[in-house]
């Protein structure tokens, strides 16, 4: 029996992997390219960097392989979540080596994110709060336009408490100021804003892992031992959890879970309390995204398919004090925010609402989505998942009277409701993630026979195994987030250059005690028109300031008579980004055209363009006089 379902699934996703690598049905990718239709871009990653993503893989595939038999659950769990972080990082070094850098421009790309850069922006989170319906129309970023204030409040009090604790927030911050090495907005913010967004960035990610742990919670509550960890490692292998890093998707799925796992044990305890807790995960999920409010449908639809199969014949009074918690924890942040700020929650969801149908909605066609949503859904759950999910739904044992069935009916019926509403058109994968894990919870009960009808089998790896091909599919060969931000790169420079004139010269920042970097020396060519300058730095690390170099031509007045100011290396390359003892070779040239004769000074030296303030030289002096320079007549 578990061979022949096996079937079907490694039939599709060995076909699905086939098609992703090689794009032989570029309509998998999406409806119409280069139209306002939404699809995936192919581009295969270059295969020297293969090896971390697969490597990552047979690592996750090996732990759950012992997970399935671990005695030690919390343990086992702990392992997972590490995984779960590894495998995503492995992916994201496939499409950028600098894996920390790629997640912080994820991070700060309106793309991808944009609320960390409105919260850093915002100077008075309650002013924001008062004013944030009327706000949404012009902010920069999409998401925040479509979004509740929730996010930003969330990274604003992040970048806070990093404020009130300098003394962690600057040495994170001199670790992330290189990896931005251009970016002046970044550079020109205090310690903690870039403290702040490491650490936003970190938790997203470890949010995403973290599903793992709810998953099982709910998972135990509905099945035996073995299929809820078939169920976890399912969870944990999700090709969307994953891929879309880190986005405040995997929030929502954490938060998903972990809202129906609290009313399972409200429902198992008869306890007031859970009910509330549930209701209050609700009310923070859709504090932070409006598309979440589909989770009090599946919660109501949950609470009433469970009721209904225990015939428990509770009394009324009972269950309606059970139901004014779930609904007191449902609204309960959105009524802070109204009684607090003074904006009702309809006001949210009504510009909310009309900023998405104008930007998304309503330049899409919906009989296209039908067809689409569903499809995204089966590649970023992987057919394992899916087909695992729909056998457990027409299977009469599974979907039956037992406590799954109180989540199977209810996740059906509401991904069809969201399929034929139309509200998702576009880049299901990421966003029907948060349904994801319950998929995964009911493909764990159909993948695993009743013990009489058990052999024993490596099946489970065998499905493990294939949800990872798929990742590894989708993570190499298709590009569904990637930060459109301009960033540095390195330019070629030169090994072990001689320059023509040798120089020791250090200079320093203010207070300074180490040399920010030092000139080693320089070229210089003189023609009757152009002054042609090459300068050797050596780097003593990355600055802690994006510095200008100053080239001056002074004459014997004291008057500036030619000058090139910019970043080193033709304004590409600032001592931000510079590693410890690279020489940079940095040219310049100075027009001498139109000059009166006689004797000029060539000064060169920095400064800090955000104040104007010269680094110095150790006698104090803030410009290095290079040479004399005379123009004939």
């Amino acid at each position: 029996m578990m061979n022949r379902r096996l079937i079907l699934p490694i039939l599709l996703t060995l076909a699905l992997a086939a098609l992703i690598f090689t794009d032989a049905l570029p309509g998998l990718r999406g409806p119409a390219p280069e139209t306002s239709e939404w699809f995936w871009v192919y581009g295969v990653r270059p295969f020297l960097r293969w090896w971390l993503p697969v490597l990552t893989a047979v690592g996750m595939a090996a732990l759950c392989g012992w997970w399935l038999r671990a005695k030690r659950w919390r343990l086992g769990l702990a392992l997972l979540v590490m995984g779960n972080l590894l495998l995503q990082g492995g992916l994201v070094y496939a499409a950028k080596p600098a894996v920390l850098t790629e997640l912080i421009e994820r991070t700060l790309a309106n793309e991808t994110n944009g609320y960390f850069p409105l919260a850093a922006d915002t100077a008075d989170l309650s002013a924001l709060l008062a004013d944030y319906p009327a706000l949404m129309p012009t902010f920069p970023s999409e998401h925040t336009r479509t979004h509740p204030p929730g996010l930003v409040a969330a990274n604003w009090l992040a970048l806070k408490a990093f404020a009130a604790w300098p003394g962690l927030s600057q040495p994170i911050a001199e670790r992330i100021w290189p990896l931005r090495c251009t970016d002046l907005w970044l550079l020109d913010s205090p310690p903690a804003t870039a403290a702040a967004l490491a650490a936003v960035t970190l938790l997203t990610a470890l949010a995403g892992a973290l599903v793992i742990w709810p998953t099982y919670g709910l998972a135990r509550r509905l099945l035996p031992e073995e299929p809820a960890r078939l169920a976890v490692s399912f969870t944990a292998t999700l090709p969307a959890l994953l891929i879309f890093t880190p986005t405040p998707v995997q929030i929502d799925a954490l938060l998903a879970v972990t809202a129906v796992y609290l009313l399972q044990m409200g429902l198992d305890k008869q306890q007031n309390r859970w009910f509330f807790l549930s209701g209050l995960i609700v009310s923070l999920a859709t504090f932070l995204s409006l598309g979440n409010a589909a989770l009090l449908l599946l919660l109501a639809a949950y609470a009433g398919v469970h009721v209904w199969l225990r015939r428990t014949g509770r009394p009324f009074v009972h269950l309606a004090f059970q139901l004014a918690a779930l609904g007191l924890g449902v609204t309960a942040v959105w009524l802070i925010y109204w009684a607090g700020w003074g904006v009702p929650p309809w006001t949210i969801a009504q510009v909310g609402l009309a900023q998405h149908y104008d930007l998304v909605t309503s330049h899409r066609r919906y009989d296209w989505w039908l067809f689409y949503n569903l499809l995204d859904l089966l590649i970023f759950a992987g057919p394992v998942v899916i087909v695992g999910y729909l056998g457990a739904l027409l299977n009469r044992r599974i979907a039956g009277r037992s406590p799954l069935a109180a989540l199977l009916i209810p996740l059906t019926l509401l991904i069809l409701l969201l399929d034929v509403s139309g509200s998702a058109r576009g880049e299901v994968g990421r966003l029907w993630l948060f349904l994801m894990p319950f998929l995964a919870i009911g493909s764990a009960a159909y993948y695993t026979p009743a013990p009489e009808n058990r052999p024993e089998t490596h099946a489970p790896l065998v499905l493990i195994g294939l949800q990872l091909l798929l990742v590894l599919a989708l993570g190499l060969a298709w590009r569904p987030i990637e930060a459109v931000i301009v960033v540095a790169e390195r330019p070629s420079l030169p090994i072990n250059p001689t320059p023509q004139t040798a120089v020791n010269a250090p200079f320093y920042a203010a207070e300074a005690t180490e040399p920010a970097m030092t000139l080693r020396g320089y070229d210089l060519t003189q023609s009757p028109d152009t002054l042609d300058l090459t300068l050797y730095w050596q780097a003593h690390g990355a600055a802690q300031r994006p510095y200008t170099v100053f080239t001056h031509l002074v004459n014997m007045q004291g008057e500036l008579a030619a000058q090139q100011d910019n970043w080193p290396v033709n304004g590409r390359w600032p001592p931000t980004c510079w590693q410890n003892e690279t020489i940079v070779a940095d040219s310049y040239q100075l027009s001498l055209a139109g000059l009166p004769p006689g004797a000029y000074t060539l000064y060169v030296g920095w400064y800090d363009a955000r104040d104007n303030t010269r680094l110095r030289l150790p006698d104090g002096q803030d410009a290095l006089p290079l040479t004399t320079i005379i123009i004939s007549q």
